[in-house]
């Protein structure tokens, strides 16, 4: 075949300089040939046949004597067929030299629209990610500023989390092959592309992806989808795919397919004759592919199909040999199609790094303090104080600007790779010209070359800068996630925003959207409800007689040191500027004042009005369209000093509240000791010693809309007063929570402010203590049912007996809930009856003696559903107590993180795979462990293979390698026995009286109930209760944790040790039995 070709080349250049030359005799011989020396054009399908007629028909005219002769008519005919001929061949010598035509050839105009492309990518492995990566976001590549990009034949699984394979600037939607069946599907979506996937359109069994846009204010909906049919698809196959298309298609909208449909549509006949391609036709689309988009077998396999061929442009494919198929891409047209090119950003920065920190402290210890304080109003000296900072700030740490680069290529990648690519893809275009087995030999070393290069470029950058930065946690964990991907996307801004149907793109506009957004629902939802005025004392347990109230300590000059020095430096800046960076250097030197400043302030119990403006930034949830403001979450910054007065005022307040056993006892919310694991612990336990009991439990999971939101100030200083906070205090925190004010903040692009007229404050220190205190009356209202409340999460439980439930359950439950509405519509928050939900735990034993399990409640009138399975606090609880969904769902997150550590584990030394372990697999693994343990011996041993399995790619060996001998090596304990740790360390922490009270009476100690002083009495041993039945009580934290923490040494279980100690002598001694095992044994 090639051998041919190169014939056929030749014979063309011999043809065309034979006919130059020819026609160059002629013109010696003829001097009047210019008359006929106009354009003739080539072409292979010309609709009119050209005039030759007035050239061919000249009047005869007799040869002069000077030897200058008139041309005859024949003479006219050859010259004309000589220069046919010379076109003719100067064309088809081009035709066969490019090799490749364009779909639409003639000259291109780059009309502007939404861009689309299909790529099959045979394999998306990590160096061709980082490449496509890299086309997608360099504006020197082939695909920057593609709108949607359709790769095909991913071969992803589930196992690796979307964020693996995010871009900055896009969106990704993923269909994963299931099993080894399919190829997998990805699309990326571009940012500013309003597209909404169509899950509603799709089916498991098809491997297709829909999405609909109306891109540039079109009110045309377009529907653009991604498709691959596998070569080995059947009648049954194609019928399915073609049902799946037509149910898109009789919607009577545009629809684009683009994909790998393997069949050649440059082979007419199959084409043609296909039942496949038949079925398209029939739903009126059109394919526009007709050239090579794989090479390697001179075929046409990936095709685009449309409804409206006229209203697409630039069908082409591009040479980049990354696949063994090629990119095809095309433009749908859009008149009001504007791309707006990526510009650099400048950023306001002060260069800390170069500061002469000892001239800036002398100049901040003369500076003159004493002229802040001569105000009455400490607002007036709050500004005073700013305006004498800022001055020497600015004098030693002038406001610089930036321009910040895009960043449009990683940090690894170099000139080397960038080379190695280029002669990749030349020798990619020779392979498909001439497609010799010598030239695609060639191009596959080339391949190959590319991938090692990129490999070797990262793993020596990440060597380098790990190296580099080992005595850096901070900046190896940021390594750890740049190579994760875990944080790409997350920090973009909003480009844009839909608001009633019309696009925004001013960034204030955005920005007072957002702000109305934010404020609005929540003022309208506070003021739904009139005032109430509080006037007893919550009815709580009885409270001790109190003779003092809660008063506020003067702040030191200590003090104030210790409080700025314990400000973390990365912390965002609020709207005063002064990041916390500075205000750690200048601690020495402003403590006085500072001290002075925060005591005016408590004594003349104001809250400076500076402090009460919050900042904020709206962060993408990570789902969801982006154009769509619910989809976005409020963070607030306020200013650094704020803090240091609430964080003292905060401190005093909560140990007042302690001392006097204030708080209800079961809220585990932002309390000391306190933790979603110690409030599962307690309700879990509750159920299961129930069950033991022939008692079967209902419980509803009550959710508050908008809960911080929707606290009204008067009821809460009308709360705070009951408490004991009075007087000045009182007055102080009056004054903190009126008047404030926030404002979102955009890319420096700012909102006009709106003032809060409820909730407590976001980012604040003093915002959680104040929840605390406004709903720890709630359980005053429950008298049948047992409250737990984490926060607002709030779950009622009531027991009884089998043979009573679930008609006594239901109506106990029920006067409990109704006197939870009471209580919120009296203190003006909102139940959420849509997310509420109920639940009746019944075990599997006492599941069969129930008549029936349906337990009927109603919110208002509004019936409250009842589910199978709810998660609480992280932990996904059953009415059975097996926890097997919530093992299912764990292994699934487990097996995506070990997805990635295996992608990544050649860039990463030993140390930080370990790294990488403890922060992303063993902490979600060790998640309220204590609490589902206690599940079936097989999900145990679910989550021992992938500890296995992590211990097996940190240490880089084969699956046959003894698991027992890689956890000495690593230095682990099995899930089994890191399970029976954290139980031994609560315990432990019990006697040292780090537990909650609830904690407490569940951990009873032997002290606690026998006098006598010697024996095993004297070894600080706990009470096992009685139960019944091992798989129902005998599965409680209480009944295991007692016989696990009696059967330890004694010499281990000695008070005269730090919870740490105690921790690392509990490990040894679980350790060193590992030597003595040559498997794991789960009991």
């Amino acid at each position: 075949m090639a051998v041919a070709q190169r014939a056929l080349h030749l014979i063309c250049m011999l043809l065309y300089l034979y006919l130059c030359f020819k026609n160059l005799t002629r013109c010696k011989k003829c001097n009047s040939l210019d008359v006929y020396n106009g354009n003739v054009f080539y072409s292979s399908n010309i609709a009119a046949k050209p005039n030759i007629a007035s050239f061919v028909r000249l009047p005869r005219q007799p040869r002069s004597c000077s030897g200058s002769a008139s041309l005859t008519p024949n003479s006219t005919r050859v010259i004309v067929a000589c220069r046919l001929l010379t076109k003719a061949s100067i064309s088809l010598l081009l035709i066969q030299m490019s090799n490749d035509v364009e779909s639409q050839p003639g000259p291109v105009v780059d009309r502007k629209g939404i861009k689309l492309c299909h790529w099959n990518i045979q394999h998306l492995t990590d160096s061709k990610f980082e490449e496509i990566r890299n086309l997608l976001t360099c504006p020197s590549k082939e695909l920057f500023g593609l709108d949607i990009l359709i790769l095909s034949e991913t071969f992803c699984t589930e196992k690796i989390p979307e964020t693996f394979y995010s871009i900055p600037g896009y969106k990704v939607y993923r269909k994963d092959r299931t099993g080894k069946s399919g190829g997998g599907l990805c699309v990326y979506v571009k940012n500013s592309v309003q597209a909404e996937r169509r899950i509603d359109l799709e089916t498991k069994d098809v491997e297709i992806i829909w999405l609909e846009t109306c891109p540039y204010k079109s009110k045309r909906p377009l529907f653009i989808g991604g498709i691959y049919r596998p070569p080995s698809s059947n009648a049954a196959s194609d019928k399915s795919i073609g049902k799946n298309i037509e149910n898109v298609s009789l919607l009577g909208r545009e629809v684009v397919l683009l994909g790998d449909i393997n069949i050649d549509y440059l082979c007419t006949t199959k084409f043609a004759n296909h039942t496949f391609t038949k079925v398209l036709k029939s739903f009126n689309l059109s394919q526009l592919m007709n050239v090579i988009t794989r090479p390697i077998s001179r075929t046409c396999l990936d095709h685009i199909w449309c409804t409206h061929a006229e209203r697409l442009n630039n069908v082409k494919v591009l040479n980049i040999g990354i696949s063994d198929h090629l990119p095809i891409m095309t433009t749908r047209i859009y008149k009001r199609a504007c791309h707006n090119k990526g510009k650099h950003s400048t950023i306001n920065y002060r260069d800390v790094k170069h500061l002469n920190k000892d001239k800036f402290i002398t100049a901040l210890k003369n500076a003159p303090w004493d002229s802040a304080f001569v105000f009455d109003d400490a607002n007036d000296t709050v500004y005073a104080w700013y305006e004498i900072f800022n001055d020497v700030v600015n004098e030693y740490l002038p406001l610089k600007q930036k321009r910040v680069k895009r960043n449009t290529q990683p940090k690894w990648f170099n000139n080397i790779i960038g080379e190695d690519i280029k002669a990749r893809d030349k020798l990619y275009y020779k392979a498909r010209k001439y497609q010799t087995d010598e030239d695609w030999a060639n191009y596959r070393i080339a391949k190959n070359k590319v991938t090692k290069t990129i490999r070797n470029a990262k793993k020596n950058y990440f060597s380098d800068k790990f190296q580099e930065n080992k005595q850096n946690p901070s900046k190896l964990w940021n390594l750890i996630k740049n190579l994760t991907n875990d944080d790409a996307g997350k920090n973009e801004s909003v480009k844009f925003l839909t608001e009633n149907s019309t696009t925004l793109k001013d960034k204030v506009t955005i920005a007072e959207t957002f702000n109305r957004f934010f404020v609005d629902p929540q003022n309208n939802l506070a003021s739904t409800s009139a005032p109430v005025e509080i006037e007893q004392t919550p009815n709580l347990d009885p409270i001790p007689h109190v003779d003092t109230t809660f008063s506020i300590p003067p702040m030191s000059k200590l003090r104030v040191i210790e409080l700025l020095l314990s400000i973390p430096v990365h912390k965002s800046t609020g709207d005063d500027g002064i990041s916390a960076k500075i205000m750690r250097i200048a601690a020495p030197a402003i403590a006085e004042p500072l001290s002075q400043l925060m005591n005016r302030c408590i004594n003349t119990q104001t809250f400076p009005s500076k402090w009460k403006v919050a900042k904020v930034t709206p962060i993408y949830k990570g789902k969801g369209n982006r154009d769509e403001k619910s989809n976005y979450r409020p963070i607030s910054v306020l200013p650094i000093l704020s803090k240091l007065l609430e964080r003292h005022i905060c401190e005093h307040m909560y140990g007042f509240l302690q001392q006097r056993n204030l708080f209800y006892r079961l809220q585990s919310g932002f309390r000391k000791h306190h933790s979603t694991e110690t409030a599962l612990i307690r309700l879990i336990d509750q159920l299961l010693l129930d069950l033991d009991k022939n008692k079967v439990t209902g419980l509803i999971f009550v959710d508050y809309k908008k809960a911080f939101d929707l606290i009204d100030h008067q009821l809460l200083l009308n709360k705070l007063h009951n408490y004991g906070i009075q007087g000045d205090e009182l007055n102080l925190l009056k004054d903190y929570l009126r008047n404030r004010w926030q404002y979102v903040n955009i890319d420096g692009s700012r909102s006009p402010k709106i003032e809060v007229k409820c909730g407590v404050p976001q980012g604040s220190i003093l915002g959680p203590i104040f929840f605390l205190l406004f709903i720890n009356d709630l359980p005053s209202e429950v008298f049948h049912s047992e409250v737990d409340i984490y926060a607002d999460d709030t779950t009622l439980s009531h027991s009884a007996e089998v043979d009573l439930a679930p008609t006594a359950i239901e109506t106990a439950l029920q006067l409990d809930l109704d006197g939870i509405v009471r209580w919120s519509k009296t203190n003006k928050m909102i139940i959420n009856a849509k997310k509420t939900k109920s639940m009746l735990v019944t075990g599997k034993r006492l599941a069969k003696k129930l008549p029936t399990k349906i337990l009927s409640l109603q919110s208002e009138n509004e019936d409250i559903e009842q589910v199978h399975f709810q998660k609480l606090l992280g932990v996904t609880i059953d009415q059975e107590l097996t926890f097997d969904k919530h093992v299912e769902e764990l292994s699934k997150k487990l097996g995506q993180r070990l997805g990635v550590l295996r992608k990544i584990k050649r860039f990463l030394p030993l140390d930080q795979r370990k790294l990488y372990y403890n922060t992303m697999f063993k902490q979600v693994m060790m998640y309220g462990a204590t609490v589902w343990a206690n599940c079936s011996v097989e999900n145990l041993k679910t989550i021992l293979r992938l500890q296995k399995r992590a211990a097996r790619i940190i240490l880089d060996v084969g699956t046959r390698t003894n698991s027992v001998s890689l956890f000495k090596q690593l230095n682990w304990l099995a899930f089994h026995d890191e399970v029976r740790l954290n139980k031994c360390v609560l315990a432990y922490k019990r006697f040292q009286g780090n537990c909650p009270s609830y904690i407490n009476d569940i951990l009873t100690s032997n002290a606690d109930i026998q006098t006598r002083s010697s024996g095993r009495y004297s070894q600080r041993n706990l009470v096992c209760p009685r139960y019944s039945r091992v798989m129902e009580g005998g599965k409680s934290f209480q009944v295991s944790t007692c016989k696990l923490w009696n059967s330890i040494p004694p010499h281990i279980k000695t008070s005269e040790k730090s919870v740490e100690t105690f921790k690392n002598e509990l490990f040894n001694y679980f350790f060193h039995r590992y030597n003595d095992i040559d498997s794991f044994t789960i009991s």
